[in-house]
């Protein structure tokens, strides 16, 4: 007599099995995705464009703070009011980092939380390390002789850019379930992505390309100087002569903006040749979206280096957020196509019994609020302008 459930058993171990070798290394440690709200594409496009919004924030206080230190004279740090810029910008990153973090977890939960969870003591230490570097930007701007401004500003800088070094292991991490493995041996939360080839080279661009922001808002700022004081144009040689210097900091910012951008090739080279090699082919040929954005990159970035020296500021900064929109989206797609095979692999389907119909009500609700929000912003950076205009608030200088 046949034993129809031995043998049930033992189909389904078999089953078991090859799942087990078909799927990725680490996929066993990657919990369920939950259900989404809302439709996924949607969901990504606000993912992009918010952090898209932080990232050039971050680029702004990075590079500016950065170029405070290694250029004082093109950046003004030693006059008031200086560096009085930074701490709001460093509000604003962080606050505009929010959104992008809530989708991302939305979306990706299921991988960022356990990388999260092997840097735990790291992550903690991010939110020391931000309000340490907001209060080290105050303390820069008005609590301490110009002449020691440069070593908060550096002790700051250091703060900050570990920050960003965190923030990279943890967005690194979690494409790489199979080095989760390592947390049975390392169970104590201070585990970073060091192993990674992709890890220095994509720290490095981001480093580099602060660098360039930074130098187009040295740029801006000269400029906006030089309208306020009447000194001059900007982007004349000749106002060099004038009491600010507005013209040499101008030229001094986009030539800051020239040299790292064309630093920028080698490390970018650099990053897409560290990527695995299934994910480097889909942007060399694999696929038509993703090898679209490389010729997209390199023609945005010879149009802002010919701007620049040209001494456009204007075509030069939308060329180079053009630049920063079409690498987020590189980001995007560089993460979804490292962890495509996990999204395969087979795990317990997520439990959509308390959404069943999404939340399409409540995402409105959001989006109606974040368009009234970002129209109250532009009013209220209106109104800061005008006032700067008509008695100056030291920002510019």
């Amino acid at each position: 007599m046949i034993d129809t459930k031995r043998i049930g058993i033992a189909v389904a171990a078999v089953g078991w099995a090859s799942a087990a070798q078909a799927a990725p290394a680490g996929a066993g440690l990657v919990p369920p995705a939950m259900a989404l709200p809302a439709p996924s594409g949607l969901l990504d496009s606000l993912l992009v464009l918010t952090f898209f919004a932080h990232l050039v924030l971050v680029n702004i206080l990075l590079g500016s703070m950065l170029l405070a230190i290694l250029d004082r004279r093109g950046a003004a740090s030693d006059t008031p009011g200086g560096v009085a810029f930074l701490p709001k910008t460093l509000a604003l990153a962080v606050n505009f980092g929010i959104a992008p973090f809530l989708f991302l977890q939305v979306l990706y939960g299921h991988f960022l939380y356990p990388g999260i969870v092997l840097m735990a003591v790291w992550w903690l230490a991010v939110v020391l390390f931000v309000m340490l570097g907001y209060y080290g930007l105050y303390v820069s701007d008005g609590a301490v002789n110009p002449a020691r401004r440069t070593t908060v500003l550096i002790l700051t800088a250091l703060l900050l850019l570990m920050t960003a070094f965190l923030l990279t292991n943890a967005s690194t991490l979690m494409l790489r379930p199979a080095l989760w493995f390592q947390w049975f041996s390392e169970p104590h939360g201070t585990i970073l992505n060091l192993r990674d080839a992709t890890l220095f080279p994509r720290y490095l661009h981001i480093i580099l390309a602060s660098l360039a922001v930074g130098g187009l808002t040295m740029a801006w700022r000269a400029r906006w100087s030089a309208r306020r004081t009447g000194a001059g144009p900007a982007g004349d040689s000749g106002s060099d002569s004038g009491a600010d210097g507005a013209g040499r900091r101008f030229r001094r910012g986009l030539d800051w903006f020239f040299f790292v951008s064309l630093a920028q090739v080698p490390v970018g080279l650099l990053f897409l040749f560290s990527l695995p090699p299934e994910v480097r082919a889909l942007f060399l040929g694999g696929s038509v979206l993703h090898t679209a954005a490389l010729p997209l990159v390199l023609s945005g970035l010879l149009l802002a280096l010919f701007t620049a020296r040209r001494g456009e500021l204007g075509r030069t900064t939308a060329a180079a957020l053009g630049i920063v929109l079409v690498m987020v989206c590189v980001r995007d797609m560089v993460r979804a196509a490292m962890l495509s095979p996990y999204a395969e692999a087979p795990s317990a389907a997520p439990n959509a019994l308390a959404m069943p119909h999404g939340q399409t009500a409540a995402l409105t609700l959001f989006l109606v609020c974040a368009v009234c929000v970002a129209a109250v912003l532009v009013w209220l950076a209106r109104v800061l302008r005008n006032v700067n205009r008509c008695g100056g608030s030291g920002m510019e200088e």
